[in-house]
């Protein structure tokens, strides 16, 4: 039994099936680099333990 290789395996796609993968990698490139996009402009919450919130100062 032969081991399918990988670089074989891509010529052996048809050209319709070629552009669905590609198609759908860019969408999901895309939607990453948005989400690290807002990710990166949105400002950190501060943590405060819950118990920390709750207790009363002198």
């Amino acid at each position: 039994m032969k081991a399918l290789r990988i670089d074989r395996l891509w010529f052996a796609l048809t050209a319709q099936e070629r552009l669905i993968i590609g198609v759908f990698l860019l969408i999901v490139l895309i939607g990453l680099t948005v989400k690290y996009l807002v990710l990166k402009e949105r400002e950190p919450d501060r943590y405060v333990p819950e118990h920390i919130e709750n207790i009363e100062y002198l």
